[in-house]
């Protein structure tokens, strides 16, 4: 089998993900979420609950626009995958209201090709990696799949 291969077959999730993980909670407001994802520059954070446990997801493309007159977030929203999308108004609204709670987690020791195959069926790109008690420990990306690939290839 090829040494590339090879690989990536070993890798583990521990290997490549990344371990600083930014959190909102489900009781913060839209406009503190937001702020939070914004100023740590990622695309989305885990929602956890007062006792630390992930919950959902808060992904930058929910929100869709943002009147800084009014300081009003809009929140791009569908009640099922087969209706259309429509605009959502929110004024401090609660996390908790309008994350996803279709969350997708992988554990630290989990293959990496576990991670791909998930993202792939489920269309996402990013899984919460936690632990046993389903505390964030870390988030795995497509972008660290691809890494990874690189890596490998390059060896």
């Amino acid at each position: 089998m090829n040494s590339a291969i090879e690989r990536l077959i070993g890798l583990r999730i521990d290997d490549v993900m990344n371990h600083t993980v930014v959190t909102v909670t489900e009781s913060d407001d839209m406009q503190t979420a937001a702020q939070r994802i914004f100023d740590a520059q990622v695309t989305g954070a885990p929602v956890v609950n007062a006792i630390g446990e992930c919950v959902g997801m808060l992904s930058a493309s929910d929100f869709v626009g943002r009147d800084a007159g009014r300081h009003e977030l809009q929140l791009l929203t569908r009640r099922s995958p087969t209706e259309p999308y429509s605009i959502e108004c929110l004024n401090d609204n609660l996390v908790g209201t309008h994350m996803s709670p279709l969350l997708q987690t992988v554990s630290e020791d989990a293959p990496l090709l576990q991670a791909a195959r998930i993202m792939c069926r489920e269309g996402i790109h990013r899984l919460v990696v936690v632990d046993e008690h389903r505390h964030p420990l870390g988030i795995v990306s497509t972008l660290d799949l691809v890494a990874a690939m690189i890596a490998a290839i390059e060896e």
